[in-house]
């Protein structure tokens, strides 16, 4: 028998126990005030227990215990009601680092800077705060209570195009994602391609190899689509079911990217569903796709013609673009399409995921130009089978990226032209790219051939790791080198002029002879102090900042006519005068706070330097402010200081 005590029952059995206590709660708690303390404590105790017994033995049975302390939960005894759980709280990726500033492209004037503050005017710390009273902390709280456990989330309905026959999928993808959306430059075999790759990624149960495709009117199937003709058919027998697929309108050289959501932060809704993209403005839906708060696989590579540009002397004619893949992606088919020959910014801006596949198999050998391809990217992975033979761009290729590894230790560059920011803020880089044979695949070439180069200003600017050789560089049509080094802290090595033979070529390093500008070009290298002794600078016009912050540099670079100190390999018609500086009009901040050089350089010819500074043209100021172990009378004779 069940029964439930209130506490009008609990107290009749207390007075029949305790005929101290009378009959109104009232009366009971005035007796209770009376008490003296040590008693009263007693007393409770006493009527807790009497009145526990009384209550157990009034009721028999009891079925549940009163806490008069904790109110009764709200939540129904027979269940609860379960708060519905977000898929994706507590599950998302932590955010990737922003990308830093943007490199400099070498082209702005460098600001005059404001001269290093003295260390010993730093402020001192500031007084620690007097530890205040302890405060009391009051009652020790009551612990929380423990809240119930989430149900399980629930399952993800299926998606009703996953559910569609396997005939009747195939019939629905390529309606919504490949007709009226190929390319004229395609061949017929890359549209066959495409296709099966595409239900390999998005319907693996289906067997490609039980998949026959055919052409109306079609012999060759290398042969491209073309423009003249809107009435490709594409005939499917799958299963002893044959369907026909039309290709449809056929478009000048574009090709849109598709893809499939791995997870969207913006609308989870989208998970697992399948775009078309010709720009990232809007899919085949109109259906805008933030890329970096979007994770995704491609399961077709885009592209568009993009026409000559006057800025842009690598496209001399009309050049396939691929559409880029930024952000958050995944992976990307194997196979990149031949047509494609500039894969600028392509994964430019991408939070490239670590175990991405795909890539590292792609043909890169009709690819010109790769500048900017993974600039504020954090991709590292492998590219040794990258052919680059034929490219003639790689300028911000890795700027402002966590790109480190020694895949592209073999690359052939002997067609590059631009080189420029190559690694600029790349503050993890350092890898051997030397000038060496090697042997790839059967064929003996020399990697990193710089013959070609016109550009490398910034190539190394900020990479604050790279401390490689490369004294073994051609760079005899360089025509910008400024700021090569910049800021490249842990740099130093030699970069002597001098005649060698790599390979079966044989050729002058590091011949400065056509360098009009070293502008910046140690600028903040504060490790540097290689050999430099022999450059040939006499058509040199500027030296501004180029030891300006270089802290360990201490090299004679003085322009003596009676010691050119020439290599033994030049022969006599080579020589020349090293560190001429005749045609220099500009040193500003040239050695400033250059704080270890100490050479002799009052035989510099600075004539033209003060020559532009009386006509008030250029200003010099600054120029060897800092340097602490150089003495005035070392010094050339620049400006109004003698």
């Amino acid at each position: 028998m069940h029964k439930n005590i209130n506490s009008n029952e609990a107290q009749v059995q207390l007075d029949d126990i305790d005929q101290k206590q009378n009959n109104s709660d009232d009366q009971q708690l005035d007796q209770e005030n009376e008490l003296p303390n040590h008693n009263k404590t007693k007393f409770l105790k006493v009527l807790s227990v009497t009145g526990l017994i009384a209550a157990l033995t009034a009721a028999g049975t009891v079925t549940s215990v009163v806490k008069f302390c904790d109110p009764r939960s709200s939540i129904p005894d027979d269940g609860f009601n379960p708060t519905p759980i977000n898929p994706d709280d507590g599950v998302n990726p932590s955010p990737t680092p922003g990308p830093g500033p943007t490199p400099d492209d070498g082209d702005s004037p460098t600001p005059n800077p404001q001269p290093n503050p003295d260390p010993d005017d730093k402020p001192g710390p500031e007084p620690s705060p007097a530890p205040g009273p302890t405060p009391d902390p009051g009652p020790e709280p009551r612990p929380e209570p423990q809240p119930r456990p989430e149900p399980p989330v629930p399952p993800t309905p299926d998606d009703p195009i996953q559910k569609l026959p396997d005939v009747d999928y195939m019939k629905f993808m390529w309606e919504q994602h490949f007709k009226d959306k190929r390319s004229s430059i395609e061949t017929f075999k890359d549209v066959e391609e495409n296709f099966k790759y595409f239900l390999i990624r998005t319907r693996p149960n289906i067997k490609i190899q039980d998949i026959n495709i055919s052409f109306n009117r079609v012999s060759n199937t290398d042969d491209k689509l073309g423009l003249d003709k809107d009435n490709h058919r594409m005939s499917v027998r799958f299963n002893n079911e044959s369907f026909n697929l039309d290709i449809g309108k056929v478009n000048d050289s574009t090709k849109p990217i598709i893809l499939k959501v791995i997870k969207s932060e913006s609308d989870p809704a989208d998970n697992g569903k399948i775009f078309s993209i010709l720009n990232w403005e809007g899919t085949n839906n109109n259906k805008k796709i933030d890329p970096q708060k979007t994770s995704y696989e491609v399961l077709q590579i885009g592209y568009s013609k993009v026409g000559p540009s006057p800025e842009d002397k690598t496209v001399l004619e009309a050049d396939i673009q691929i559409m880029k893949m930024p952000g958050q992606v995944q992976n990307v088919p194997p196979t990149l399409s031949k047509e494609i020959t500039l894969l600028k910014e392509v994964f430019s801006d991408s939070r490239i995921d670590n175990q991405m596949t795909g890539i590292e198999q792609w043909n890169t050998s009709n690819i010109v130009s790769m500048q900017s391809a993974f600039k504020n990217s954090s991709f590292n992975g492998d590219l040794s089978n990258w052919d680059t033979s034929n490219v003639i761009d790689m300028s911000h290729m890795f700027a402002n990226s966590s790109f480190n590894n020694q895949s592209i230790t073999n690359w052939d560059t002997s067609k590059v032209f631009y080189m420029n920011h190559m690694f600029n803020n790349a503050k993890a880089f350092n890898q051997n790219i030397n000038t060496k044979q090697v042997n790839v695949n059967g064929k003996n070439y020399n990697a990193w051939d710089t013959s070609s180069v016109r550009r490398i200003n910034s190539m190394f600017e900020s990479a604050e790791m790279f401390n490689q050789s490369i004294d073994k560089w051609n760079i005899t049509w360089v025509e910008d080198i400024t700021k090569l080094f910049k800021n490249a802290k842990k740099f130093n090595q030699d970069m002597i002029t001098k005649k060698i033979k790599v390979g079966n070529k044989e050729y002058m390093t590091w011949d400065t002879a056509r360098i009009t500008s070293l502008e910046g070009m140690f600028w903040g290298a504060t490790s540097f102090n290689g050999n430099i002794e022999n450059w040939n600078t006499i058509k040199v016009e500027n030296l501004d900042n180029i030891f300006r912050d270089a802290e360990s540099f201490n090299r004679d670079i003085s322009s003596d006519i009676q010691s050119t100190r020439m290599h033994p390999s030049l022969p006599k018609k080579d020589h020349y005068i090293a560190w001429e500086v005749k045609n220099v009009k500009t040193i500003n901040f040239g050695f400033f706070n250059a704080k270890s050089f100490s050479k002799i350089l009052k035989n510099w010819n600075v004539k033209k330097i003060n020559e532009e500074t009386k006509k008030g043209k250029k200003n010099t100021v600054s120029w060897d402010q800092g340097t602490k172990s150089w003495s005035r009378f070392d010094k050339p004779r620049i400006g109004k200081i003698y």
